[in-house]
């Protein structure tokens, strides 16, 4: 996908050059403002790095990495949910998507906005899974990424199936909006209704 910033890719070039190692078996994700061209002067890179095991030490590593960066390109840092729950997970994290339950009776669940629940497993796979069905820069070890995004695709592919929709919502609005129109984006399963996420979501559920 063409990518509209020089942000992300200039991330792309130090992060590798800075752990070259780790990108032997893991890979990053970009996704976000800066991937969608919809920015603001407030905006931070959104990025989360997956792996086969984490590490605290090399976390540290990262996050100072990241922190740095951010300052440095004069981008704001996004603290609603810490670097420790959502820059660096594992493998493992990453495969709990297949188990993730968003539904209930049909309906999606809800978010709550507050600290324990914003940083929560659940809301990391939540958020995982949302990374992985938007549009969004992958680099590094794309065998393992390709792996972890076909089984995204294929759980958003079952909640679009099983979820609850009036006669008039298209199956691409019920990712976007509740069945009565009143939740949606952050509040409900992450995405913005926008032409660039209709035209992304639209294709992953024609497959």
């Amino acid at each position: 996908m063409q990518i509209n910033s020089a942000i992300p890719e200039k991330f792309v070039k130090e992060a590798t050059q800075a752990f070259p190692d780790f990108f032997q078996s893991g890979f990053g994700v970009i996704y976000g403002s800066l991937i969608t061209n919809t920015g603001s002067a407030d905006s931070d890179l959104d990025i989360v790095f997956c792996c086969p095991e984490k590490n605290l030490d090399f976390f540290d590593s990262l996050k100072e990495f990241v922190v740095t960066f951010h300052i440095t390109n004069s981008l704001a840092i996004d603290n609603e949910i810490s670097f420790e729950n959502k820059l660096l997970v594992s493998f493992d994290q990453c495969q709990q998507i297949a188990n993730l339950s968003l539904l209930k009776n049909g309906h999606v669940k809800p978010i709550v906005k507050d600290r324990k629940f914003l940083e929560s497993s659940y809301m990391q796979q939540r958020l995982l899974l949302n990374i992985l069905t938007t549009p969004h820069l992958a680099f590094g070890c794309l065998v393992s990424y390709e792996s972890l995004k076909k089984l995204a695709l294929k759980k958003l592919l079952s909640i679009a199936q099983n979820i609850s929709r009036p006669s008039h919502q298209t199956a691409v609005d019920s990712l976007l909006y509740s069945s009565d129109s009143t939740i949606f984006g952050e509040e409900y399963l992450g995405y913005k209704d926008n032409s660039l996420i209709r035209q992304y979501l639209e294709t992953i559920l024609s497959q």
